[in-house]
């Protein structure tokens, strides 16, 4: 069946990359370098079947980017014709550790992994909306999160980590009280149990408001 919603998005950001490229092109022959900028990937699950196809990923990065922390700040690295991309991952499913990590570490390629802490080595109870098929579960996906351990055990040096929330909410549908709680408790409690500094935030579905966004701030995410 045709996907009309996907297709638009395809088409969106064929649109985004093509004005882009003219406008740094214009920019260049004027003698300008245009302004750098930051690309973020983000990832889910990275099952064993897609490993292969992670690694392929992860070669072309090392050979046309320049991967940096999601939370790098100042000036971006300037490098010729080398796109500067940070690479994440929502819900820090076990595969990611058993998957992705492995491939990263070939490349000493730095992650930042999103932590929902209210479902630490459960197999998660939310919802996803999924492009043409609607909300589905995702325990259909046969993944389960890492746990505290699991997690105080990554790599310092090349993994980061960030909340995700407690239970993975869509944070601008709750009353004000809640969505805090979501905020503040998911931080302090992946901060204590791993003693890491958690700065970042990755918002459930990608939703979020002025409001929640100011909530962040107040929480210093």
């Amino acid at each position: 069946m045709f996907d009309l919603r996907g297709s638009a998005k395809i088409g969106i950001s064929l649109i985004y990359y093509v004005v882009r490229e003219i406008g740094g092109l214009a920019l260049r022959l004027l003698g300008r370098q245009p302004r750098g900028r930051l690309t973020i990937l983000y990832y889910h699950e990275v099952t064993a079947g897609c490993r292969s196809n992670f690694a392929r990923q992860m070669e072309a990065l090392r050979r046309n980017a320049v991967v940096v922390p999601a939370s790098h700040r100042g000036p971006l690295p300037s490098a010729k014709n080398r796109k500067c991309v940070a690479i994440t991952f929502d819900d820090a499913f076990r595969s990611v550790a058993e998957n992705a990590l492995p491939e990263l570490g070939k490349h000493s390629f730095h992650a930042t992994i999103f932590v929902p802490v209210g479902w630490l080595g459960q197999t998660p109870g939310w919802t996803m909306e999924t492009v043409g098929t609607g909300s589905v579960d995702v325990p259909e996906l046969s993944e389960v999160v890492m746990t505290a351990e699991q997690l105080s055990g990554l790599s310092r040096s090349l993994v980061s980590l960030g909340s995700h929330t407690l239970s993975h909410p869509c944070l601008p549908e709750l009353e004000p009280e809640r969505a805090r709680e979501e905020l503040e408790r998911s931080r302090a409690l992946l901060a204590e149990m791993t003693g890491r500094d958690v700065l970042e935030l990755a918002f459930p579905y990608g939703a979020h408001n002025e409001t929640t966004v100011a909530m962040c701030r107040a929480a210093l995410y």
